[in-house]
């Protein structure tokens, strides 16, 4: 039987080997290119506004890898079903995950004119408690809040103010949604920036409040902070490694999409 000293050395040896073999393994990855399958979960809204558009781009540089992508609101057991990656707008793991912000997308208070010919035009975060908000809820959350910052030009000083949204349409575990129900001039609706450019160049939507951004505080459900996770594995695949690194470089560049509400505001 192995002394305490001696199971000390075993494991220290055993970690000491593990790490030359992943050195060897990374060292034979550089000079072969990316191939073979990944899994990759994310929610619609996020799915269809940012990840699909990149995902030709990252298929052209990466002939050898197949993406199997699913795109779903309903959180899966991510580990338990065998996913690389995941992609969401919300905290996805526990102590078992790697967890990587990725952007902190720019988000829109949008309505229809429909909607707002009926019920007016709110001005300030606060006139929202008089109108019908539309919210993604769950059974997991129990109050969902919207928060919005305004900075003061002269004084340099900046406004927060935060809006419960209450509305008689709630739609459940569907961020993208609400979109959909705001064009149907059901209300109110906060959605990312990019689902929304076109209804506003259309008219089919106004921006509300443009002097107010929305933003995330680290309390915030409703969120426009987009994380990446994947499991916490002593080697991730070469495939999944390459994919990270693009998504992280992509999603930098919408961070810094120039978004201006003003120009489609409600008047």
């Amino acid at each position: 039987a192995l002394t305490a000293d001696g199971r000390l050395c075993l494991e220290k040896g055993e970690e000491g080997l593990a790490k030359l073999q992943e050195a060897e393994e990374l060292l034979l990855e550089k000079r072969k290119e990316p191939s073979g399958s990944l899994r990759l979960w994310t929610s619609v809204a996020i799915g269809k506004a940012y990840v699909l558009p990149m995902l030709a781009e990252f298929l052209e540089q990466c002939p050898k890898v197949s993406v199997d992508i699913r795109c779903d609101d309903n959180v899966p057991n991510l580990i338990a079903s065998g996913y690389d990656v995941a992609i969401h707008h919300s905290v996805l793991g526990t102590g078992t995950c790697v967890i990587k912000k990725l952007a902190e997308l720019p988000v829109v208070l949008v309505a229809s004119p429909t909607y707002l010919k009926a019920h007016g035009i709110p001005r300030r975060p606060e006139d929202l408690v008089d109108h019908q908000c539309i919210a993604t809820h769950s059974s997991a959350v129990s109050a969902v809040k919207w928060e919005f910052k305004r900075g003061h030009v002269r004084s340099g000083r900046t406004a927060t103010a935060v809006v419960q949204p209450r509305g008689r349409v709630k739609i459940a575990d569907q961020y993208d949604t609400v979109l959909d129900a705001a064009l149907c001039g059901l209300g109110i609706t906060l959605v990312f920036a990019n689902s929304a450019i076109r209804y506003l160049e259309s008219g089919q939507l106004k921006a509300l409040l443009p002097d107010w951004r929305p933003y995330s505080s680290d309390t915030a459900i409703e969120t426009n902070r987009v994380q990446l996770w994947y499991p916490n594995r002593t080697y991730v695949p070469f495939n999944v490694r390459v994919f990270i690194d693009f998504v992280t470089a992509r999603f930098r560049r919408q961070e810094q999409f120039a978004f201006d509400p003003h120009e489609w505001a409600a008047r």
